[in-house]
């Protein structure tokens, strides 16, 4: 009896030794299926799976392979244009300071009609925008209505000649550019000036209040053109009570830089 429980207990015993030796084999799994139709496939190391919907879905819309393989471009890169720059010669005022010009136009004299005028001028240039202006200027009057409709002279022909000597502080002002066409550009400003001077004129000297307002276009470095309205007032008395006689001129004319 001991024999055979001997024997039983030796088969079980060797029976579970021969169990615990013999490796476990895993069932093969099956791929999970997935409701929208995504089939998971496992890669060669078996650690991440492949999603092969986007393969699906080109061969759905019938997208070429060159077009499904090709990689994304790389961005373009900008082309920096090279413009070529134009150079520009720009008109400036001589690094001298002192201005000498001459002028020609009109000048209305009250009561003595309206005449040709002309002179020089000397402009000194404190600063870019401030300046000193002298001027001289000259005309030769008309008869007035009164010598005309009487045949009466009141002045002669010496004292006809009005000459006057002006002294002005000038301002310059919108600086900017003058056009000529589509093709020619200039410097150019307006400009004030207000002074005292001298106007000698039937046979008396007269003291004069003037002031202009004017127009400068600069043509060259050393040229400038000048349009401009200026007014002289002073007291006369040639007709009997004293007033202010108030004379405007029309003028134009050119000027050099020294």
């Amino acid at each position: 009896m001991d024999i055979w429980i001997q024997r039983i207990f030796l088969g079980v015993l060797i029976t579970s030794i021969t169990l615990l030796a013999t490796p476990v084999v895993a069932a093969e799994e099956k791929p999970s299926e997935v409701t929208d139709g995504t089939e998971i496939v496992p890669s060669k190391d078996t650690s991440e799976p492949v999603n092969t919907t986007t393969d699906k879905y080109d061969e759905d819309l019938d997208i070429p392979e060159d077009a499904r393989t090709k990689p994304a471009s790389k961005a373009v890169e900008l082309v920096d244009p090279k413009v070529e720059r134009r150079e520009i010669d720009i008109s400036s005022i001589d690094a001298l300071d002192v201005e000498i010009g001459g002028f020609a136009g009109v000048m209305s004299v009250e009561d003595f009609g309206v005449n040709p005028v002309y002179g020089i001028f000397v402009n000194y240039h404190v600063t870019e925008d401030i300046f000193i202006a002298a001027s001289y200027g000259q005309t030769t009057t008309e008869r007035t209505s009164f010598e005309r409709l009487s045949g009466v002279d009141l002045l002669t022909d010496e004292e006809r000649e009005l000459q006057y000597y002006d002294l002005s502080v000038g301002l310059n002002l919108l600086p900017g550019e003058g056009f000529i066409g589509n093709t020619w550009a200039f410097n150019s400003a307006f400009y004030a000036t207000l002074g005292v001077g001298s106007t000698e004129f039937a046979g008396d000297q007269r003291f004069t209040i003037a002031w202009s307002a004017g127009y400068k276009m600069i043509v060259q470095d050393y040229l400038t053109l000048h349009v401009e309205i200026e007014e002289h007032l002073f007291d006369i008395d040639i007709l009997g009570a004293t007033k202010i006689s108030d004379n405007v001129s029309l003028q134009a004319g050119f000027s050099v830089y020294f």
